[in-house]
């Protein structure tokens, strides 16, 4: 299942060796137009992200509007376990890292 919002480009911050982007949703009292109906779907909301890849970054431009599409990752591509709740990724080697066993070289 997908949804979409609308957003726009409130900011482009180019940092050198990548870009803040920030982006809000779109707001309309004009009943009619597509942007008050998104308005009455999403009305309010953020996304910021810093984008490294330089191919990405130049589709962001200030003032203009962007559709995103939100799709749920399949069950194989889930990282956080919705029964338990808890994440699924494996922390055991970061602990080990940081409390090497006694002894080893």
């Amino acid at each position: 299942m997908r949804t979409r919002a609308k957003f726009q480009c409130h900011s482009v911050t180019d940092h050198g060796f990548n870009k803040t982007v920030k982006l809000g949703v779109v707001y309309s009292r004009k009943e009619g137009e597509e942007n008050y109906d998104f308005t009455k779907a999403t009305p309010s909301g953020t996304i910021e992200m810093q984008i490294d890849n330089p191919n990405a970054a130049v589709l962001f431009h200030p003032q203009r509007y962007y559709y995103v599409e939100f799709e749920e990752c399949p069950e194989d591509k889930q990282q956080f376990d919705l029964a338990t709740k808890s994440h699924k990724t494996d922390f055991r080697h970061v602990s080990e890292n940081l409390n090497p066993k006694k002894g080893a070289a």
